[in-house]
């Protein structure tokens, strides 16, 4: 099957944002994916998530249809799909960043890259510059 990548940016219901909640459901995606060779990382910043996903195209097609019918966010928007890549985040069957607790000097790296609105990142409107940052992310999360 060929690897395909799919990046999508929501708002989180208050739910999810629970104490507990997104590990929990970190750990659930990290369980589903890795059985079906999906990878990924999931950024959060405020109640804003921005999400990569990578594997077989099938999979990936899949699980984006569950995630728009997923009560936990709204607002669910297809940012880019592109077919016949090579994946970068095979070593995350999920990996999830909530961007107000990585540690400052991260975020000062981020910061002279990124817009920040009410001292909380967000996410680029253009498909390549979140492609960017998740790649970004990824760099700082490797050292």
């Amino acid at each position: 099957m060929t690897p395909c990548r799919l990046i999508y940016k929501s708002i989180a219901n208050d739910e999810i944002l629970a104490p507990g909640q997104l590990s929990k459901l970190a750990n659930e995606a990290s369980i589903y994916n890795r059985r079906l060779g999906l990878h990924g990382i999931l950024a959060l910043s405020d109640n804003k998530f921005l999400q990569l996903l990578e594997g077989p195209s099938k999979f990936v097609n899949e699980l984006f249809c569950n995630i728009v019918k997923d009560p936990r966010h709204h607002q669910i928007e297809l940012i880019s799909f592109e077919d016949s890549v090579r994946p970068e985040f095979v070593d995350w069957s999920m990996k999830l960043l909530e961007l107000d607790k990585i540690d400052a000097s991260m975020q000062s790296f981020l910061r002279k890259k990124y817009p920040m609105k009410d001292d909380k990142f967000e996410f680029p409107n253009e498909s390549f510059l979140m492609t960017s940052f998740l790649m970004d992310l990824k760099y700082i999360l490797s050292d």
